[in-house]
């Protein structure tokens, strides 16, 4: 039975954990001042780590008649040296000068490499992904997607396994013009090829982490505190494995964050 903690003892104990954790940032601050590659060093361990995890993840999710627990649980271990990069990033001193570039470049090449890794991975956990490449096919056929739902007569010639891993067959498209406009573009360029479709998706996503880091540097932050998107496990496996279209709005979302605080930096 677990002991009952007076109220009036419960604020000293609050104290207590508070001086402790600023003991411990004292502490990470002062050996960071003394060694800066320090820092950068355990980013790169940390990332090798997340590179690691994703190697299984990829590897986990390829193999045939792979149960999604087994997925899901490796990743939630790739959370573990994410949380560790954010926490040491967080409670360590901003690097300058020539460290702190290449913990940037070491942050950008991170989130381009844990997200590559994953792209050849088909979508696991949704299909919506093919149903953007059966639209492209549609219009570039003369048809309107807002119109004709997959499942028209008239598309019998057109069916193949993009039509058999689609969803909702029975209505036209919701996805708004501008990604539709995406959509065709990656057809243009290979047709029926859902990773190049998450290939241009995945560039989005990296124009979102050099955004991020551009803010941070016109609010005058820390600019390694962009590991806190760059790394982060949900939006890689939403966007290079599922091919999500909200990879577009969360970029350009930035890029619009990124441009007002740049017009009230001017005024």
């Amino acid at each position: 039975m677990r002991p009952i903690i007076p109220p009036f003892e419960r604020p000293k104990q609050i104290m207590s954990v508070v001086y402790t954790t600023r003991s411990l940032q004292k502490i990470f601050q002062s050996v960071s001042v003394k060694r800066p590659w320090l820092r950068p060093l355990l980013l790169c361990l940390l990332l090798l780590l997340a590179v690691g995890i994703n190697i299984a993840l990829r590897v986990t999710a390829l193999t045939p008649n792979t149960l999604i627990t087994s997925f899901m649980q490796l990743w939630m271990i790739s959370f573990l040296p994410y949380f560790a990069a954010c926490a040491l990033v967080l409670t360590t001193r901003a690097r300058t000068g020539v460290w702190q570039a290449v913990e940037l470049v070491v942050l950008l090449v991170g989130a381009l490499l844990l997200r590559a890794l994953l792209l050849p991975v088909p979508p696991v956990l949704s299909h919506d992904s093919w149903r953007y490449v059966w639209g492209a096919r549609v219009t570039l056929h003369g048809y309107s997607p807002y119109v004709y739902a997959p499942g028209d007569p008239r598309f019998l010639t057109l069916r193949d396994f993009i039509y058999d891993n689609s969803r909702f067959r029975n209505v036209p498209t919701v996805y708004p013009p501008g990604a539709q406009a995406i959509y065709i573009l990656s057809y243009l360029i290979a047709p029926s090829n859902l990773f190049v479709l998450k290939g241009i998706f995945l560039g989005f996503d990296l124009v979102t982490c050099i955004a991020l880091a551009l803010l941070l540097r016109r609010r005058g932050l820390d600019l390694s505190r962009s590991v806190i998107y760059a790394w982060c496990p949900l939006p890689i496996v939403e966007f290079a494995i599922q091919g999500h279209v909200d990879a577009l709005t969360v970029a350009f979302t930035a890029l619009t964050i990124l441009c007002a605080h740049g017009e009230e930096h001017v005024a």
